[in-house]
């Protein structure tokens, strides 16, 4: 989507507008579709992340630098070896942004989705049965475990970012 501008610029109010979707609004239609297991929920955390990573992907291929481009194509690239070596790596700091904030938000639509459809087991199921049964300490723990978990998994995240592209400033 990224590397034709005619593209992106056609494409963007599509997929802005999928991402702009509340993710939760559409669980009725997951529901149908898919079931009330598991599987719902899959597809509620990809549905609400795939926008999020392709728009940042995209503006990555976007940004990345005109010069280096024009570089590798007087070297004799071709336009295989320029998206491998040049686009992916211009682009790859902008989509794990894309991907570190999906993340987050699969945490939050599969808290959400085993509140919603239920399990057996899951953070979402017990919150909603300390809620329930009026476990108020229960309930404030779960919350905090939840919020432990997603800064564990950011950090894990950010390591995992620096390693990956040393050269950008995370």
């Amino acid at each position: 989507m990224g590397m034709f501008r005619p593209i992106y610029k056609s494409m963007l109010p599509l997929v802005d507008f999928f991402r702009s979707v509340p993710v939760t609004t559409l669980y009725p239609v997951f529901v149908l579709l898919l079931g009330v297991r598991d599987k719902s929920k899959i597809g509620m955390i990809f549905t609400g992340c795939v926008f999020i990573v392709m728009l940042n992907s995209a503006y990555g291929v976007l940004q990345s630098r005109l010069v280096r481009r024009q570089m590798a194509r007087l070297y004799g690239c071709s336009r295989f070896q320029l998206v491998r070596w040049i686009t992916f790596y211009e682009a790859l700091p902008q989509t794990l942004i894309g991907l570190r904030v999906a993340l987050s938000l699969a945490l939050i639509v599969a808290v959400l989705g085993e509140m919603f459809m239920g399990c057996e087991n899951g953070l979402g199921q017990r919150l909603t049965d300390a809620y329930t049964t009026f476990a108020v300490d229960r309930m404030y723990a779960l919350v905090l475990l939840t919020g432990l978990l997603g800064f564990a998994l950011n950090r894990i995240f950010v390591r995992i970012e620096k390693a990956l592209v040393p050269w950008a400033g995370t």
